[in-house]
């Protein structure tokens, strides 16, 4: 993995960004060694700006053409593609990665929060569901962090898993 000057990869950022598969598969096939270069001044690859600009077709190809470990990379502030995923709430986009590399679910971002939490964080339904679905338990016990805690407060706040009941007691 290397961060090279930016210039060079200003041509996949735009076909990243715009989900132009075809155009991505060209520079690629020009570029290999593209498909895990970090491309913007944040330290995001394709596959990160491809995941915020929601392009699921590109990135499912993305990931296709990846390697576990590429799945792992992370930009300057901590977040892995799953991280992005996450906050963006695209379960599908975090399904082809997690297919391809179960470990993603343990990585915590630059701030420490795991990618349920994230996605919990952002009001994600659907994708908390998801990733809770796929977290190994364990990494939710309390010494493992507070990432169990934390994910049970944020969905009670949030009621990710239902409505909240009101006190009999304040019911007129």
């Amino acid at each position: 993995m290397t961060f090279a000057g930016l210039d060079r990869w200003r041509e996949l950022y735009k076909h990243a960004h715009e989900g132009n598969w075809e155009a991505t598969k060209r520079f690629l096939d020009l570029h290999p060694e593209a498909k895990n270069v970090k491309i913007t001044p944040f330290g995001e690859t394709a596959l990160h700006v491809a995941i915020v600009a929601g392009n699921v077709k590109l990135v499912e190809k993305l990931v296709e053409l990846m390697s576990p470990e590429d799945l792992e990379i992370v930009e300057q502030a901590g977040c892995s593609a799953l991280s992005y995923a996450a906050m963006q709430g695209i379960t599908k986009m975090a399904k082809c990665m997690i297919i391809k590399n179960k470990k993603l679910v343990n990585l915590p971002n630059g701030g420490g929060r795991i990618p349920v939490v994230v996605s919990c964080l952002g009001n994600h339904k659907e994708m908390t569901h998801y990733l809770y679905s796929v977290t190994p338990a364990e990494l939710l016990y309390e010494d493992n962090g507070n990432h169990g805690s934390l994910l049970l407060q944020l969905s009670i706040a949030s009621e990710m898993f239902g409505k909240r009941h009101t006190h009999a007691s304040t019911m007129n």
